[in-house]
C-alpha cells in the first residue's frame, strides 16, 4: 500500500508495471510450455521459489514505493538477463526474453522519472 503520491503519479505507474507483468508473465508461460516445461504457477510455488526483494507491509511513503519496486524491477532484469545468456541454443526464447528484459528496463527508467 502506498501513501498518494505528492509528485507524479505513482499508482498510475505501479498500475502500468501491474499490466506489464502479468502480459509479460503469460508470454514466459506459454514459451516454457511450448518447450517442454510447464510453468507452476501456484501461489505456494512462487513464494517458496522468488528471490525478489520484499516490500514491507503497511503504508508506504511513494518514495519508498519507487526505491522498492525499482528494486524488484533490477532483480528481475538481472535474472532475466542470466537467462538469455542459458538460452543462447534456443533462439525463439532468447528473443522473448530480450524483449521482456527491454519491457521490465523500461518500466524501471519510467518509475524512477517519478522522482
Amino acid at each position: 500500500m502506498f501513501r498518494p503520491p505528492t509528485t507524479g503519479d505513482v499508482g498510475v505507474a505501479l498500475d502500468t508495471i501491474a499490466t506489464t507483468a502479468r502480459t509479460l508473465a503469460d508470454t514466459i508461460a506459454e514459451r516454457a510450455a511450448a518447450i517442454g516445461t510447464p510453468p507452476d504457477g501456484r501461489g505456494i510455488t512462487i513464494v517458496a521459489t522468488s528471490q525478489l526483494p520484499q516490500l514491507d507491509a503497511g503504508v508506504l511513503r511513494d518514495d519508498t514505493v519507487i526505491e522498492k519496486v525499482e528494486d524488484i524491477l533490477t532483480t528481475t532484469a538481472a535474472g532475466i538477463h542470466q537467462a538469455i545468456d542459458v538460452t543462447a541454443d534456443d533462439p525463439i526464447t532468447q528473443d522473448i526474453l530480450i524483449a521482456t528484459g527491454h519491457d521490465i528496463e523500461q518500466q524501471s527508467w519510467l518509475l524512477r522519472s517519478q522522482r
